[in-house]
């Protein structure tokens, strides 16, 4: 019995494994930053991404409304030569004045052409002037379809070329043909886009990080009491561009005009060249790093400084991660649209085509095409249309809906985008910093 020991041997083996095993895995961030396209669907944030839409078609529209067409066809002076010689075929009473010497606005062009077949239509379409919006508008669409027909081809270069003239190609020919568009459409852009964005990365960040819902009024109250800040990161880094380049614009710029001076300007160029490169790292920096601002801002407390100076640490730590999540994102996003789209052809095509199976008590109505969601005339060029006493009223209520389907739909592209850059955010930040999605800045929505 005295061999028998009460005390048994509470020993504890602790094993401390390498902290780089746990890190999160790439497949795991990919498979958190290709769900956002799912999680872009829900309602309140397909809801909040059609707001936030609506407010830049409708301030595009008017600005475009306000203003002259300016943004000459891609033609060139072809274009104007076409355009001219289709003007010259119109009857007497349809042409625009003084359409032989001037040039002529885009949307007398288009009324002018309004009551046409639909062949020639589509050629003054093509070659009239086009205003700021409706010049980026137009682009996006078509770098979209370049990229999808790339896609579908399995052919990388052409969806990349489609992607750079929907996005770098309309930015360098306003910057050239309308710089106050571009930048004053560009700040409204940043604005909604920080606000509505700001609410939908919050309440994604608080749900996947805490499990917690954030109702959507809830979201907005908090971003509208912040906006000041959310806003500013966005804004800090074009402000000091700005800055940089505003001394050569102001002085030198002016000292420029006193002969004799504009040649010690000259030979000193290299010191106004310092400057401009600091203001080209600094602008492409935020080119780059901007999807990651926005969603940045509303998951940290700090300033609009600390933000920037966060989002180039993170990209500048891992690059090779945030290549590979954007990648992900990009591939998902396309492939989800391709169902959305698919889902929205069927949805139109199948009623309007319900509608006129037995007789077509309406006009033809215009159907969307698959996966771009262009619409386009079913009328073939040369057919006669009879049209009855309220038949084109009818036909263009129910293209205004159609146009609200497709608006919707388009509206969770946004969505995903400003999803799908919070979550990689939130990656890159656990694969740097160690910290968990949980841990976020404070207040919140919730507290």
């Amino acid at each position: 019995m005295g061999d028998v020991s009460d005390s048994p041997d509470t020993s504890v083996v602790t094993v401390l494994s390498d902290r780089s095993a746990l890190e999160p895995k790439v497949c795991e961030d990919a498979a958190c930053v290709a769900s956002a396209s799912t999680a872009a669907l829900r309602p309140d944030r397909l809801l909040l991404a059609t707001v936030a839409l609506f407010l830049l078609w409708v301030v595009g529209v008017v600005w475009d409304a306000q203003n002259g067409t300016n943004i000459p066809s891609a033609a060139g002076d072809k274009g104007e030569v076409v355009m001219r010689e289709l003007l010259r075929g119109l009857p007497e009473e349809k042409r625009p004045v003084g359409w032989e010497l001037d040039d002529v606005d885009g949307r007398e062009i288009q009324r002018a052409f309004a009551d046409e077949p639909p062949g020639t239509r589509a050629m003054a379409e093509l070659y009239r002037n086009r205003g700021g919006f409706e010049y980026l508008l137009g682009s996006m669409q078509e770098g979209a379809a370049a990229s999808f027909k790339g896609l579908l081809a399995f052919d990388p270069e052409s969806t990349f070329r489609g992607m750079v003239a929907g996005t770098i190609d309309p930015i360098r020919v306003l910057w050239t043909k309308d710089r106050y568009f571009l930048v004053l459409y560009g700040t409204w852009s940043l604005l909604v886009l920080c606000l509505c964005g700001g609410a939908m990365c919050r309440s994604d960040a608080e749900r996947i990080g805490s499990d917690r819902e954030v109702p959507l009024s809830t979201s907005i109250r908090w971003v509208l009491n912040d906006w000041r800040r959310l806003w500013g990161a966005a804004m800090l880094p074009p402000v000091m561009v700005v800055l940089l380049l505003l001394p050569v614009a102001l002085v030198l710029g002016i000292l420029s005009l006193i002969p004799g001076v504009d040649v010690v300007i000259a030979a000193l160029w290299i010191l106004p060249l310092v400057f401009g490169f600091a203001a080209a790292i600094l602008l492409v920096a935020w080119l780059i790093g901007l999807p990651l601002i926005i969603p940045a801002a509303a998951m940290e407390s700090g300033d609009p400084g600390e933000i920037t100076v966060r989002v180039a640490t993170l990209l500048r730590r891992r690059p090779l991660r945030a290549v590979v999540l954007s990648g992900t994102a990009i591939l998902s996003g396309l492939l989800l649209w391709m169902v959305i789209s698919m889902v929205a052809v069927f949805t139109l095509s199948g009623t309007s085509s319900a509608l006129s199976s037995i007789v077509e008590p309406i006009g033809p109505v215009d159907l969307p095409t698959w996966p771009t969601l262009r619409m386009e005339s079913p009328v073939v060029e040369g057919d006669p249309v009879e049209w009855g006493a309220t038949s084109r009223m009818s036909s263009s209520i129910i293209d205004w809906w159609n146009g609200v389907v497709i608006f919707v739909a388009r509206a969770w592209i946004l969505g995903f985008v400003l999803l799908a850059a919070g979550r990689i955010y939130l990656c890159l930040r656990r694969a740097v910093e160690k910290l968990p999605f949980d841990d976020l800045g404070r207040p919140g929505p919730l507290g």
